[in-house]
């Protein structure tokens, strides 16, 4: 099911509609006046817009500012695992890389070991290597193998333990994780009020214009959002219910 609006299609209905009502002969009859609740709502809207687009611009500073600071992982400790976390950005986006991708991962995303994870590895291969070492006829290959595999994995601790230390510092001195959570609420605050607008029976044709504002105003978030919205086809039944009532 498609949760996205297509808005441009929903203005076209509302200005259509919208015309029919201002063609059509009024008989001498009073227009309605519209909801006080409605009315506060269309008032309250501007401001959540407002907070939304402050709190967007801030994380879009932080990005221009730290953005190019973004550490670049060392090649060894990127590769095609179950292990680790995918190679993203400063806003959590997966970047891709030529590395990634001749390591066969999906978009060329290559996952990112942790220092626990080379730990870990190092620990067991060294681990290995000790205990073939007691046996009767000790496999002398293989456990050349073990070890230098545990003096591979030894080597990554260190370039994991200076690229994850950067990511920490940039995320602190930044504040990116701070700003982009004041941008979550800012836009979850505009989604309820745009969707309170929209569900909301009107009287007249004013609440057909607030809510076509309020449909603009919600087309200003990041299509990311506009996609993920659940609320999109009770938002669509509610604009399908105005646009009956005010053209009858």
């Amino acid at each position: 099911m498609k949760t996205i609006l297509n808005r441009r299609r929903i203005l076209a209905g509302l200005a259509a509609s919208a015309t029919a009502i201002a063609a059509s002969p009024s008989g001498g009859q009073t227009a309605p006046k519209e909801s006080p609740e409605l009315l506060r709502m269309s008032d309250a809207l501007p401001v959540k817009l407002k907070a939304y687009h402050d709190a967007a611009e801030r994380v879009r500073a932080i990005v221009r500012e730290w953005g190019p600071q973004w550490p670049e992982p060392h090649p060894d400790i990127m590769e095609a695992s179950v292990f680790g976390a995918n190679h993203r950005d400063i806003l959590g986006f997966g970047i891709s890389t030529e590395k990634g991708a001749s390591l066969g991962q999906e978009e060329g995303i290559a996952k990112i070991l942790s220092v626990k994870e080379c730990q870990t590895r190092a620990e067991s291969h060294l681990a290995t290597a000790t205990r073939m070492s007691g046996f009767k006829r000790p496999p002398t290959k293989r456990i050349k193998v073990h070890l230098d595999w545990a003096k591979r994995d030894k080597a990554r601790i260190l370039h994991a333990r200076k690229y994850w230390a950067e990511i920490r510092r940039i995320k602190s001195a930044s504040g990116i994780e701070r700003c982009t959570h004041e941008r979550r609420e800012a836009e979850e605050a505009l989604r309820v009020a745009v969707g309170e607008i929209l569900t909301f029976e009107e009287r007249s044709p004013m609440g057909l214009a607030i809510k076509a504002q309020a449909i603009i105003a919600w087309g200003q978030v990041r299509q990311f959002s506009q996609k993920l919205n659940l609320e999109a086809p009770e938002w669509m039944a509610g604009i399908a219910e105005t646009i009956t009532r005010q053209a009858a």
